[in-house]
């Protein structure tokens, strides 16, 4: 069941990665990864505890802290949207579970949506002062930028375990 708990991750931008932050048993885990370079890591109290690279679909990390022995999966769950689980184990013992989920801000569409109607008013001779190249050029950039460089805001979500 979702808990009514959400974090914004810092930065909106999906190739920067994934980062999760949390508390549990006192302490400050931060975990992340890149989805380009594969380079994971995982921080306990701002301490590098593990690191690697991984392409694979399924990571783990194990690593212990205070006695304590535990284990980190990020697992790729829909690679497609970009949707990926981070759990926490404790002692082998399920004790944190997030998933993420992207959203693509479409900053782009809205001023798609003017250049088409600026097209359509220099079409039809109201607006004089700009060609229609020019138009179908900002047109063609805005495509570009949505295919090659999409802007995506992602949302990390406290699953109850």
């Amino acid at each position: 069941m979702e808990s009514d708990h959400h974090q914004a991750v810092s930065k909106p931008i999906i190739r920067n990665g994934y980062k999760f932050q949390f508390e549990f048993n006192g302490l400050s885990f931060r975990a992340g990864g890149s989805s380009v370079s594969g380079k994971e890591a995982v921080y306990v109290n701002d301490e590098l505890v593990s690191s690697k690279r991984s392409q694979s679909t399924l990571s783990e990390h194990e690593f212990s802290v205070d006695g304590n022995n535990y284990k980190l999966e990020f697992e790729v769950l829909d690679k497609s949207k970009g949707e990926l689980a981070c759990r926490l184990y404790c002692e082998d013992k399920l004790v944190k579970l997030f998933a993420s989920h992207p959203k693509r801000l479409f900053f782009t569409k809205p001023l798609f949506g003017i250049s088409v109607i600026v097209a359509l008013l220099i079409h039809d001779d109201i607006i004089t002062s700009l060609s229609l190249s020019h138009v179908f050029s900002f047109m063609a950039v805005l495509l570009a930028i949505e295919v090659i460089y999409p802007m995506r805001h992602i949302w990390i979500m406290e699953l109850e375990v």
